[in-house]
């Protein structure tokens, strides 16, 4: 069987691979309105595909496309309304 790498000079990547999932500790949400907000901003980014922002757990968890956005651009968004990231972690 040949391959596309073969055929065209380079390989093809599942979106899977190319998704880096980060959870940010953030403080100041103070209800859901605030998680709401949050959600919203990260989800103006390009190249985002989850978002999971809990005020309960102080958390936004995130699935991003690691080759076209920086995690400083994720903070920028998060931090835009006032919140502040306090710890970021990598997550499965």
């Amino acid at each position: 069987m040949v391959s596309l790498k073969h055929i065209y000079g380079f390989s093809t990547h599942k979106c899977s691979d190319l998704m880096k999932k980060m959870e940010f500790k953030v403080s100041g949400m103070h209800c859901n309105s605030c998680a709401a907000l949050i959600k919203m901003n990260l989800s103006d980014i390009d190249g985002v595909s989850d978002i999971d922002a809990n005020y309960e757990r102080k958390s936004v968890r995130v699935s991003f496309n690691d080759e076209s956005i920086e995690i400083e651009e994720l903070i920028k968004k998060i931090e835009a309304d006032g919140y502040k990231v306090t710890q970021y972690n990598k997550t499965k």
